[in-house]
């Protein structure tokens, strides 16, 4: 390691107790190694002194709460397109070293002072600016929803965003993640699945199947979306504005079923003279039984 010349430097004596020279060598090599940390700490305390002599610590500029910084990307590595932004961000530091926490993602990383530049502008500008950065927009509003809500990953909703676009997209983790989307889930009895996990949803609909109906009359009449008979039966119509306006037909609640009054009710369908072989529980009350009075997003289907 050290060449020829050194080895016979580095032989152990043949006439002396190894063990007890390999000790001493042990020793001697840790005095050498806190010498040379004591040597390499005081040097690089005088060259912190030598640089910042002019500028003493009080005076140096740092990072302050409420800054906010954008991160140069490794100028080695190509960047995710050619229009990307040669930075990322913006992060609001969070300590002096420089820890930094993206505004949209909430992510902290521990960023280079030195790829490091400052971004001022307001804290609204610094979010959308992280917006676009982690590819997030503002969701304006959800307009309508396919597909069986048992089925989540199938599922399709047809989202504005803020900028104005209109887009047709699949049930996600991010999008579920929205407020907008649980307000949406929330004013759609039928999405009562979407309300929970997808573990924790089957509980929750076994739940409400054993509670006592309560909240209806017989004859009382409802206008029952015709995506009762089949999520897929419903998408082979192919009727016009299928999704935006809802097809209803009139139904009404005609009898309790005997043996369990208030678990369970008849419910017939005027339009095709029959009563629905199901009997429905609390739940179907619930999630198809909503519709009490027609408005502009329903089309009644005679």
């Amino acid at each position: 390691m050290f060449g020829s010349e050194d080895s016979p430097y580095l032989r152990l004596p043949d006439s002396v107790d190894p063990s007890s020279i390999t000790s001493a060598w042990v020793r001697g090599l840790d005095e050498d190694l806190r010498h040379i940390r004591a040597k390499s700490s005081a040097f690089l305390d005088e060259l912190v002194q030598t640089r910042t002599q002019d500028t003493p610590d009080e005076t140096q500029n740092r990072y302050q709460p409420g800054d906010f910084v954008l991160f140069q990307r490794d100028p080695l590595v190509p960047r995710p397109t050619k229009l990307a932004s040669p930075y990322t961000g913006p992060f609001q530091p969070t300590k002096n070293d420089v820890e930094c926490r993206h505004l949209v993602m909430g992510n902290i990383r521990v960023l280079h002072v030195t790829r490091l530049k400052l971004f001022t502008g307001s804290r609204e500008e610094a979010y959308k600016a992280a917006l676009l950065d982690a590819d997030k927009f503002f969701i304006r509003k959800i307009h309508y929803w396919r597909g069986n809500p048992e089925k989540r990953p199938d599922m399709l909703f047809f989202v504005e965003f803020d900028d104005g676009d209109k887009v047709l997209l699949p049930y996600s983790k991010d999008l579920s993640s929205a407020v907008q989307f649980e307000e949406f889930v929330f004013s759609e009895p039928q999405l009562f699945p979407l309300r929970f996990n997808a573990a924790g949803a089957p509980k929750r609909i076994t739940a409400m199947k054993s509670e006592p109906i309560r909240d209806i009359a017989l004859h009382d009449v409802f206008y029952l979306d015709q995506r009762y008979w089949g999520y897929a039966w419903f998408d082979a119509l192919d009727l016009p504005n299928a999704y935006s306006t809802t097809y209803v037909v009139p139904c009404e609640y005609v009898a309790w079923e005997t043996r369990h009054r208030y678990r369970f009710v008849q419910v017939r369908c005027p339009m095709f003279d029959a009563v629905l072989h199901t009997l429905w529980d609390h739940y179907y009350v619930f999630i198809y039984g909503s519709v009490r009075a027609l408005t502009d997003a329903h089309t009644l289907v005679n």
